[in-house]
């Protein structure tokens, strides 16, 4: 954006700026509950958090052995890993953060360092490239990101989005220098940061439409010829490529079952009423000024290379969540968040120097743009602010007191609920266990050990036929405690959560509720409980 380089600040102003990003967002994280609550407010949390616990323990219990085979172990006792469906980027940078305290609160801490890492990644970028080394503007993207409403909600839970949106920003910044002074060094850095970001999350393969886009925004057909260009793909054919290939036999079967374009056209609806939730109407006005400047700079062929860097980022990423059918979340939005709302600020301030430029002095420009800008950012928070605090509790509680009912007897526990309660209670029993390696105690998912369905959940089938056969089936999987949650709502309750509480209530079922727990997934629910039934003690024969 600026032709010269303004003076790069001193290394103790970044640092302390990033340690006040760390501040402010672990204040929100204690203000939502995020080290309060157990691992059951996404579907996914546990999965991430159970498969970096995994990770953590293989590395320092089991080096040298097969990953394979200790992953089918663990697999086995606590069926939550994700690994395989899941890059493994996010679970080694977690099972390092867990070596230095093994806790799901260390997870939590993680979100912040990674939030505060991109935030001080953009403050830096915009002091660079839009704000001619104005600081204090360059803090409002940053300050959007912080107290964005999905970033907050998503920081409070254990994710990989976020090592997602930091390395996808690190590879743009890569790009964009590239596109400034081509070069190996920054061409192969694009790269690495784009392998890292794929071995992190699929998502992230939506940069390979970067090279493509500014080499078609900018008119750079000489690029091609640089063998430098090229070369930006060669670290994800030789670091992401092999894991794409292997991870194919797990993520086909969630694709091969869906129609692209009928994914493709619910996506499209989904995200036109999203998207202005997510980023708000002021900043959604600024995109769409950016966008029609961006066309017409291409007709006169003036791009510049800072905004086309950030809008092919924006417009790859984007494409890729509305084709490939994954799902449909607000946080699949977030790896493009960063480089929106940078674009935003590029506007902003075109727009108020074609306003300032014949009216008012330098210093007054300066002046009217923190105002401008400061008001931007207050309207823009005011209008997305919608978050609700993580209150997800009495799931490890109930694991607690059942792991202190003989610690050294083999345990096999079923647990009867939805993805989100099913992976709170394998969760809170993986961290809260010592002896994970040990085989002293087994989880059965209710969702898998009493009925077929595939890994989404799809095609559900239970595999008995009535009562007497599901206490058999409980005989035959030597189950001696099953744990049912009433917490789940109406809607998401499978017939063999119900059919199972009612088959251990029955008189001589040779099971007994043992106690109940009080249990609470959303804020002002206070009345649901997890129900724990043990087998009835045979008395002795005569």
């Amino acid at each position: 954006m600026q032709s010269t380089k303004p003076p790069s600040p001193p290394p103790y102003l970044v640092a302390l700026l990033f340690l006040v990003f760390i501040a402010a967002f672990l204040g929100l994280q204690f203000r939502q509950n995020a080290f309060s609550s157990d691992l059951g407010g996404d579907p996914d949390e546990a999965a991430h958090a159970v498969t970096a616990l995994m990770v953590h323990d293989y590395l320092w219990h089991a080096p040298g052995t097969s990953p394979m085979a200790f992953a089918n172990q663990y697999y086995a006792a606590f069926p939550k890993v994700a690994l395989g469906h899941y890059p493994p980027g996010y679970y080694l940078t977690a099972a390092t953060t867990l070596s230095l305290w093994c806790d799901p609160r260390a997870l939590i801490v993680l979100q912040s360092l990674l939030i505060a890492s991109l935030a001080t990644a953009s403050w830096l970028f915009a002091r660079r490239w839009i704000t001619a080394g104005d600081g204090w503007l360059a803090l409002f993207p940053s300050l959007i990101l912080l107290f964005q409403n999905e970033v907050i909600r998503v920081g409070c839970h254990v994710m990989a989005d976020f090592q997602l949106a930091l390395l996808v920003f690190a590879a743009l910044w890569a790009w964009q220098t590239y596109l400034n002074r081509p070069s190996y060094r920054s061409s192969l850095a694009f790269g690495l940061f784009a392998a890292a970001a794929i071995l992190t999350k699929g998502t992230a393969m939506g940069l390979a439409g970067v090279p493509l886009l500014t080499l078609t925004m900018n008119r750079r057909w000489q690029d091609l010829t640089r063998l430098s260009w090229w070369a930006a793909a060669l670290p994800v054919l030789i670091f992401a490529g092999p894991w794409m290939l292997f991870s194919v036999r797990f993520t086909q079967e969630g694709f091969m079952t869906h129609d692209p374009a009928a994914f493709f056209k619910d996506a499209l609806e989904y995200y036109l009423h999203t998207l202005p939730r997510f980023f708000g109407w002021p900043l959604l006005a600024l995109l769409f000024c950016s966008i029609i400047r961006l066309l017409k700079d291409m007709l006169h062929r003036t791009t510049d290379p800072v905004r086309v860097t950030l809008w092919s980022g924006w417009l790859s990423i984007q494409c890729l969540i509305m084709i490939v059918p994954s799902g449909l979340s607000p946080r699949y939005l977030l790896a493009g968040l960063l480089p929106a709302t940078l674009l935003a600020t590029i506007e902003l301030q075109t727009l108020l120097r074609l306003f300032s430029k014949s009216h008012l002095n330098s210093t007054r420009q300066t002046q009217t743009s923190r105002v401008a800008f400061a008001a931007f950012t207050l309207v823009t928070l005011f209008l997305t602010w919608r978050v609700e605090p993580k209150t997800v509790s009495g799931f490890s509680a109930a694991i607690n007191r059942l792991l202190l009912e003989n610690p050294s007897q083999k345990k096999v526990w079923l647990v009867a609920s939805d993805p989100r309660g099913e992976g709170a209670l394998i969760a809170a029993s993986a961290f809260n266990t010592t002896d994970r390696t040990s085989n002293h105690l087994t989880i059965l998912r209710g969702s898998k050990a009493l009925a077929n369905s595939d890994w989404m959940g799809r095609n559900y089938t239970p595999i008995y036929q009535d009562a007497r056969s599901l206490l058999k089936l409980l005989d035959s999987l030597q189950i001696d405690t099953a744990i049912i949650d009433l917490s789940v709502p109406e809607p998401a309750i499978r017939p063999h959560e119900t059919d199972l509480r009612l088959a251990l209530d029955k008189p001589h079922s040779g099971w007994h509720l043992a106690w109940t727990q009080p249990a609470t997934r959303s804020p002002g629910t206070t009345s649901a409980t997890l129900r724990i039934y043990q087998r009835t003690p045979q008395p002795p024969q005569p």
